[in-house]
C-alpha cells in the first residue's frame, strides 16, 4: 500500500456510497458520490490514497481475498479493477447499460459478479478482463449481489422484492426466496455459507437457510428503509444500516445487541472489521465512521474535517443536486452527447428543454467547486456547461469553458482528461469553422492517447431466421489475436451463432474511441438498430435483436452493419441472412459469410450552398484514415462534371451524400447519387444529414437508406 495522500483533502465531498475493509483489517476503503475511492488507515484515521478514474459516483466496492486488488462499480455502468499496491487502474469492464449497484469478487480472485439497475447480473473473468455471462431473470433493478464462500453460487436482491440464488456454472436460477414486501436493498452470506441475510426497503432484515430456502428470522428495529447489511467474520453477528443508525444483531437469536448513533445522514453501507470487534459505516453525511461494538461508541471518524463546515456542507448539497439532475448512466441509450468520453449523460433538465435551469445549477456547482478547491468537480462542471452551451448555439462560450477544463487537466496532470478535453474542444472549434486549429488539437490529443490498437470487427449470426421469430446478430470488436475468444463468447451468448465475416478497421484505434454500429436489414424489424461501445483493448460486442414479421416472404436478405469511429462512418459489413418459412427445417449446412469493406476513399456529394458546412465535416475524415478527393470541394458542381468526376465515384469506396434542402434541389447532386446507385449500388451511398431533425425528405429511390438515423448526423454535433 502506497503511503501517500494523493488527494490533499479531508475526505469525500458528498455522500459515501460504499465501504469495505481490507482482509487483514488495516485499511478502510470508501467510495463516494464525488467519484473517488479513498483508502484510510484504521489506526490513525489518515487518508493514504485517493483513487481517481471513475467519472461518476462509485456505488460499490469489493476487495480481493489477498488484499491486492479492489473492484469498483460506478453509476455509469462500468467496473474498474484497481491495484492497491500501485494505486493504478488495471482495466475497466463495460457491459451494463445502467448503473452498477453492487460487485463481489470471488474468493479465488478469478472472477467477479456485478448487479445493475439494468436488471441483470454479469459474471466477469478477472484475469482476462472480459464478460463471461449475463444472468437475466429479475424484473426490477439488481440492488445487491453476494457470493457463497466456495464461489459456486451468487445471490442477488432486486427491486422486484425477490432474492435469487444463481448457479454460476449453469448460468441459471436454482432458487427464488420471497417474503419481503418491498425492494431488497442488500444481501450478505455468512462465512459458513449456511445462511443468508437480506435487507429491504420494507424496514426489515430477514435471515434465510440457504440450503432449504426457508426464512428463519425477521429482524425489526429500523424506522425506515434498511440499505446495508454485513455478517461478522465468525457469522455470529449481523450489522445493518439505513436510517441514521447502525444496528448490530445477534445472528442466532435475532436480538438487537446495540444501536450506534452519530451519523447525520442515512447509512448507505456497512462492513465488519477483520476481528469482528469493529464496524465501519459510510453515510450520506459524507463521513466514514469506525465503531467499537463492545462499547457502542464511535472510535474514529474519517473525513471529520468536512463535518460542520458550512461551505463543504453547501458543496455536498450542490454536488448532490447537480449529480441527481445529470442522471445515472453514461451508457444511457437516450444520450446524444456530442462529447466522446463525457462522464455524465444528457442533463435531465436539458432533455426537458430547461436549459436555463440546468445552466443555473451548473453555475452554482462551479462556484462551490471553486470555493472549496475541488478541481476535478470544477472540470466536470465546465464540461457539462460546454455541452449545454453548445446545445444553445453558444459555441464561443462553450469553447471557453473547455479551454478552462483543459487548463485544469494540465494542472492535475490528468492525461486522460486532457486528451478528452482536447478532443471535445476540437469538435467545438470544428463546428465553429476553425478547422485548422481543430486539427492541431487533435494532433496534440494523440500524444495523450498513446495507446492505439489494430481492431477487427467480426459479425456472428445464425445462418437462418424463421418467419415470425427473432434472432440475435452480434458484432464484436477485438484485436486480431483474440478472434477465437470472440467466437467462443458469441457462441456462449447464442449457441446458434456462426461466423459471418471479419474486417480490420485498417487504422489504429485510440483507446477511449467510440465505435458505433448500425444494422440495416430492409423489411425486417431491428430493435434498437444503433449501438456503440468504447474501445478499451478488450474483446467487446454489441447485440441486435432482429425479428422477421409474420407474412414475410422467405428469401435471402442482405444485411449491412455500418461502422463509425467517433461518429465518423469508416466502413461497413455486408452479410446474408436466409429467411425460411415458419415450418422449414433447419439448414445445418448453411455457412454463408459476408463481404466486408473498410472505407479508404470517399466521394463527397453536396450542394454548393452547403460548402461551408461540408468543409467543417469532411476535414475530420482524415482523423480516422479516410481519404477524399480534395478538388471536389474547390470546384463548383457544374465544373465538377466537366472534370469527368464519374471516375472518382468509380474509384471510391463510399459516396457521402450530404443531404439538405439545397442538395434535394440540386440537379448535380441528383446526377451523382443516381450514377452511384446505378453503377455501385445502394450500399455504396451513405447519407449525411446536415439539416434537421427532421431531415429533408429523401428521394424516392433512396427512401429506405435511413435518412433519419442519429449515427448519420456525423460531425453535426461535434
Amino acid at each position: 500500500m502506497k503511503n501517500e495522500n494523493e488527494s490533499g483533502s479531508a475526505g469525500h465531498i458528498g455522500p459515501v456510497q460504499s465501504v469495505a475493509v481490507s482482509p487483514e483489517g488495516r485499511y478502510v476503503l470508501s467510495a463516494g458520490e464525488d467519484g473517488t475511492i479513498r483508502v484510510w488507515d484504521v489506526y490513525s484515521g489518515t487518508e493514504l490514497q485517493c483513487l481517481r478514474g471513475h467519472a461518476q459516483r462509485v456505488n460499490a466496492l469489493s476487495v480481493s481475498a489477498d488484499g491486492r486488488y479492489l473492484l469498483a462499480g460506478d453509476a455509469g455502468g462500468s467496473l474498474a479493477l484497481w491495484d492497491l499496491e500501485t494505486g493504478s487502474e488495471r482495466y475497466t469492464l463495460t457491459g451494463h447499460n445502467q448503473r452498477v449497484n453492487s460487485v463481489a469478487l470471488a474468493p479465488s480472485g478469478l472472477y467477479a459478479v456485478s448487479g445493475s439497475a439494468d436488471k441483470t447480473l454479469k459474471v466477469w473473468d478477472v484475469e482476462l478482463g472480459r464478460e463471461v455471462r449475463t444472468l437475466a431473470g429479475h424484473t426490477g433493478e439488481v440492488g445487491s449481489v453476494a457470493l457463497t464462500p466456495e464461489g459456486r453460487y451468487a445471490i442477488s436482491g432486486s427491486g422486484d422484492n425477490d432474492i435469487r440464488v444463481w448457479d454460476l456454472e449453469r448460468g441459471e436460477t436454482v432458487r427464488t426466496l420471497t417474503g419481503h414486501g418491498r425492494a431488497v436493498r442488500a444481501v450478505a452470506v455468512t462465512p459458513d455459507g449456511q445462511r443468508l441475510v437480506s435487507a429491504s426497503a420494507d424496514g426489515t432484515l430477514r435471515i434465510w437457510d440457504l440450503n432449504l430456502g426457508t426464512e428463519l428470522l425477521t429482524l425489526r428495529g429500523h424506522t425506515g428503509e434498511v440499505l446495508a447489511v454485513a455478517a461478522s467474520p465468525d457469522g455470529r453477528q449481523i450489522v445493518s444500516g439505513g436510517d441514521k443508525t447502525v444496528r448490530v444483531w445477534d445472528g442466532e437469536s435475532g436480538l438487537e445487541i446495540c444501536s450506534l448513533s452519530g451519523h447525520e445522514g442515512e447509512v448507505r453501507s456497512v462492513a465488519f472489521g477483520s476481528d469482528g470487534r469493529r464496524v465501519v459505516s459510510g453515510s450520506a453525511d459524507g463521513t466514514v465512521r469506525i465503531w467499537d461494538v463492545d462499547s457502542g461508541r464511535t472510535e474514529r471518524i474519517l473525513g471529520v474535517a468536512a463535518v460542520g463546515t458550512p461551505l463543504l456542507e453547501a458543496a455536498r448539497r450542490g454536488h448532490a443536486e447537480v449529480v441527481e439532475l445529470l442522471g445515472p448512466s453514461r451508457h444511457s441509450d437516450v444520450s446524444e452527447t456530442p462529447f466522446e468520453g463525457t462522464a455524465e449523460d444528457e442533463d435531465r433538465s436539458q432533455a426537458r428543454g430547461d436549459l436555463g435551469e440546468a445552466m443555473a445549477l451548473l453555475r452554482e456547482e462551479e462556484r462551490i467547486c471553486r470555493e472549496v478547491g475541488y478541481k476535478e468537480g470544477l472540470g466536470r462542471s465546465l464540461r457539462n456547461q460546454a455541452r449545454i452551451l453548445q446545445a444553445r448555439g453558444d459555441l464561443d462560450e462553450a469553447a471557453a469553458a473547455l479551454r478552462e477544463e483543459e487548463r485544469i487537466c494540465r494542472e492535475l496532470g490528468d492525461k486522460e482528461g486532457l486528451g478528452r478535453s482536447l478532443r471535445n474542444l476540437a469538435r467545438i472549434l470544428q463546428a465553429r469553422g476553425d478547422v485548422d486549429e481543430a486539427m492541431a488539437l487533435l494532433r496534440e490529443e494523440k500524444q495523450f492517447c498513446p495507446e492505439h490498437d489494430t481492431v477487427d470487427c467480426t459479425v456472428f449470426a445464425p445462418p437462418e431466421a424463421r418467419v415470425g421469430e427473432s434472432i440475435l446478430v452480434q458484432v464484436f470488436a477485438h484485436v486480431p489475436e483474440r478472434a477465437s475468444e470472440a467466437q467462443q463468447t458469441a457462441v456462449m451468448i447464442d449457441e446458434e451463432a456462426e461466423f459471418r465475416g471479419v474486417t480490420s478497421l485498417d487504422t489504429e484505434i485510440a483507446r477511449g474511441s467510440k465505435l458505433t454500429f448500425e444494422i440495416v436489414l430492409h423489411d425486417l424489424t431491428v430493435h434498437d438498430p444503433v449501438r456503440d461501445l468504447t474501445w478499451r483493448c478488450r474483446t467487446q460486442s454489441v447485440q441486435f435483436e432482429v425479428s422477421v414479421p409474420v407474412g414475410f416472404h422467405p428469401q435471402t436478405v442482405v444485411g449491412r452493419v455500418l461502422v463509425s469511429q467517433d461518429t465518423v462512418p469508416i466502413g461497413q459489413v455486408l452479410f446474408k441472412l436466409k429467411v425460411v418459412a415458419e415450418s422449414a427445417s433447419a439448414d445445418t449446412n448453411s455457412k454463408v459469410t459476408g463481404e466486408i469493406a473498410r472505407y479508404r476513399k470517399a466521394f463527397i456529394s453536396y450542394a454548393s450552398r452547403d460548402r461551408p458546412e461540408v468543409l467543417k465535416r469532411v476535414s475530420m475524415l482524415t482523423a480516422v484514415g479516410v481519404e477524399y478527393f480534395q478538388d471536389v470541394l474547390s470546384l463548383d458542381p457544374g465544373d465538377r462534371w466537366a472534370q469527368k468526376l464519374y471516375q472518382h465515384i468509380d474509384q471510391s469506396d463510399v459516396l457521402f451524400l450530404f443531404w439538405s434542402k439545397a442538395a434535394r434541389k440540386s440537379k448535380w447532386v441528383r446526377r451523382e447519387w443516381r450514377y452511384a446507385l446505378k453503377h455501385k449500388g445502394e450500399d455504396f451511398i451513405c447519407p449525411v444529414i446536415i439539416e434537421g431533425p427532421p431531415p429533408p425528405k429523401p428521394p424516392r429511390e433512396l427512401a429506405h437508406l435511413h435518412f433519419s438515423d442519429k449515427v448519420l448526423y456525423f460531425m453535426h454535433e461535434a
